[in-house]
Parts: C-alpha cells; structure tokens; sequence
C-alpha cells in the first residue's frame, strides 16, 4: 500500500485487478498504464480503508483524483502563477508589464488593461488593419477580428484608437459587418476597396492619457 500520492506516482501503485481492489464495469472504469480512469465521479469505485492510495483520472471533469480511505480528493496540479517582467523608458516610467519580445517590438499590457505595441525606439505602432463603412476609407472605422478581441490600441494618421465597445471581461465587442463594400486601410498606408464582410469591432479616436499610455516614451526601452 502507498504512503503518499508521490509514491503513487512513481511507483505504480494503481489498481491491479486483485482481490482487494473493487472497481466498476469495464464500461465506465478502465485500467491504463497500470493507472485507471473513470468516466465519471460516480463511476469511482467505493473508497475505504482497503482503497487507500487508488488513484483515478475522471474523464468528465478532466481531474485526478486519490482515495484517502474515506473519500476521493482532488489533486491540484495547477502551479503559481510566474511573475511577469515589466517595461520601462529611460525616464524610469513604467509602460507595462511584458507580452512578447520581438526583433524590432514589444507588446505590452499597461494597468489600464490596454495591450499596446510599441518599437524599441519608443514609437507606438498598429497593431492591425483598419477597414471602413465607406470606400475610400470614410466612415465607421474598424479592427479585423483576429482570435480573442482583446483591448488593443492602434495607430492611424498618427492618432490613438481603442475598441469603442467593451464587454464586462475586458474584450472589444465584435459585430458583423455585412456592408457590401469598405475601405481597407494596412500598414503599407494604403487604401482599397473591398466587398469582404466578416467579424470587426468599431473603434473610436482617444488620447495617450485616456488609455493610460505615457505622452511620451524615450528609448532606451528598459525590461526588468
């Protein structure tokens, strides 16, 4: 019999098939790799004294779970959290704490929940295409949806915008489209026009104080 969960991980203390071990139908019980799994917590065979130290994965809840000889418990396999680096310029004014580090940028999250872009000279950048309501780049101005809308800044005619619309978990509201034909606005600072609706968010003009992002950035950028 195991003294402790580690020795039922290392040793292979798991269910055998002997006398002394219960365990379910085959249906809703499986041996394993000399472990079991469970399709279910009430598929967990009964824990008691003779049970101590059986441990099970439960496929529903995606869990391990141990007997301690008088009821499964949960094991939490879920580490601390990492700290994360913050940004700073060369006047000692905190940008943010790190995102991704690339060659020629970084991407931030600043304590106003904004993530931002910015090169290794200081300069803010955009972060994604613009598109329009109207062609010739007029109108309603938009962010492609790319994955998860979070709050991202973008940069266009050197002027801020943020998502106009956020819901109550941080995240740019995005709506569909359906117009026939709007601009399209990239970063080569051209713009086209286009007939290809799909999933945007609006945004709207703001400041650099508004979105909690310094007026101004002096290099060097400084990580620590």
């Amino acid at each position: 019999m195991c003294s402790s969960i580690f020795s039922i991980a290392f040793t292979g203390c798991f269910l055998d098939g002997s006398s002394s071990k219960k365990k379910n139908s085959a249906s809703t019980v499986t041996d394993t790799f000399n472990g079991a799994k469970a399709v279910t917590s009430a598929d967990l065979p009964v824990c008691n004294s003779s049970a101590i130290g059986q441990l099970f994965y439960v496929l529903d809840v995606k869990q391990f779970k141990y007997c301690d000889g008088t009821a499964y418990q949960e094991i939490d396999l879920t580490g601390p959290q990492g700290v994360l680096a913050k940004v700073y310029d060369s006047n000692n004014t905190e940008l943010g704490v790190l995102l991704e580090a690339a060659e020629d940028s970084i991407t931030l999250l600043n304590s106003f929940g904004f993530i931002y872009h910015i090169n290794w000279g200081g300069t803010i950048e955009s972060w994604a295409n613009f598109n329009f309501s109207g062609i010739g780049c007029t109108g309603v101005m938009y962010n492609q949806v790319f994955g998860t809308t979070y709050k991202n800044i973008s940069v266009w005619n050197n002027k801020l915008y943020k998502p106009k619309n956020i819901d109550s978990n941080g995240n740019a509201v995005a709506v569909t489209v359906s117009t026939s034909s709007y601009g399209y606005y990239d970063i080569t600072q051209q713009c086209y026009n286009t007939s290809l609706p799909g999933q945007m968010y609006e945004v709207e003009e703001t400041t650099s104080a508004a979105v909690g992002i310094p007026e101004t950035i002096t290099a060097p950028i400084i990580i620590k």
